[in-house]
């Protein structure tokens, strides 16, 4: 992507209040409750690997788990999966602040519909992978062991993730997205995309045609201004 013979300064930030990356420091946090392993591993059954992160489950083995930390010489809780858990991220989180120079955005993404006081999976819209998980998130309230509530404002999701998470960070700046009023250092929210976890990327099972949403998405990029 050019303009006017260059490259754009400036770096685009898409994420999800649960921060990921192999190599982040280590902080120590308060046991975990089993209320939290929905947030951890959506397509591995609960209680799967104990307190002492020794035995990990399917999902968090995907990402990186505490067994290949030790074999790259890194902290036992340097791992991914382990920087989802909601207190361990929000630990992370507040280590992490946001540039003045960089443009933040967020599309979080939603499959479920409101049914009987929970969300439910769209089933048309999301992976059958997911429909365990999603109902399971839809479902919950409750507490972390480190005191963050988890309320109904939570349920809607995308399959694998609260879709409220994949708005801002805890307690960093954010705003609704205006196309004249983009601001760096702050985290613009795009409208909620219709569609579960996997929509963005094109679908697996239910496949999307996602070339026009990246495409209006570069334009948007183009159009900002160079600090």
């Amino acid at each position: 992507m050019k303009r006017n013979g260059k490259y754009p300064a400036l770096l685009l930030g898409i994420g999800l209040l649960f921060l990921t990356a192999c190599g982040t420091e280590p902080t120590p946090v308060p046991e975990r409750s089993d209320t939290e392993y929905i947030f951890v591993h959506g397509l591995s059954g609960w209680g799967s690997y104990d307190k002492t992160y020794k035995r990990m489950p399917y999902w968090g083995n995907f990402f990186s788990n505490r067994k290949q930390a030790e074999k790259d010489g890194r902290s036992e809780e340097d791992y991914a999966a382990f920087d989802m858990h909601i207190d361990n991220a929000l630990a992370m989180n507040a280590r992490i602040a946001t540039l003045p120079q960089v443009y933040y955005f967020a599309v979080p993404c939603s499959a479920t519909e409101p049914a009987d006081g929970v969300q439910r999976p769209i089933r048309s819209r999301m992976e059958p992978m997911f429909l365990r998980s999603s109902a399971q998130m839809g479902a919950y309230t409750g507490m972390s062991a480190g005191g963050f509530v988890i309320d109904e404002t939570w349920q809607e999701n995308d399959g694998l993730v609260n879709t409220v998470s994949a708005m801002a960070p805890v307690g960093e700046p954010s705003t609704i997205f205006g196309p004249d009023a983009a601001v760096p250092g702050i985290w613009q929210i795009l409208p909620t995309y219709s569609g579960d976890h996997m929509s963005l990327q094109g679908g697996m099972m239910k496949r999307n045609n996602i070339r026009p949403f990246y495409l209006e998405l570069l334009e948007l990029i183009d159009q900002l201004p160079v600090n």
